[in-house]
């Protein structure tokens, strides 16, 4: 009977170390993760598409106009989410903190 009881006692401490929070060493990775991935994909297409242009001036522009520009739209499109939760976080943090109250915040 003892050993059940310190079974169970394992079984809740185990229990309770997967429940608490990740260090951030151990975060997972973010979770727009396939973004890059896709966006990683299709530069490396415009860049072999831009390495089969007739000229050097039409290979730096469809690099630039087909590669780098849509890139930059979509990743800034769809980061904005994760940029208004960093901003809502680093918020919080700083209204954790105390550093103003909410007399000396300015109205928006």
């Amino acid at each position: 009977m003892a050993n059940v009881q310190g079974d169970g006692e394992a079984r809740a401490a185990a229990a309770a170390t997967r429940l608490a929070p990740a260090s951030p060493e151990h975060r997972s990775p973010p979770y727009n993760a396939l973004m890059y991935i896709i966006v990683i994909g299709w530069l490396y297409v415009t860049a072999l598409m831009a390495l089969t242009e007739s000229s050097v001036v039409a290979g730096v522009l469809t690099l630039t106009f087909y590669g780098l520009l849509p890139s930059a739209l979509l990743l800034w499109l769809f980061g904005g989410p994760a940029r208004r939760r960093r901003a809502a976080r680093a918020a919080g943090e700083s209204g954790a903190n105390g550093s103003a109250t909410d007399d000396e915040r300015p109205d928006h």
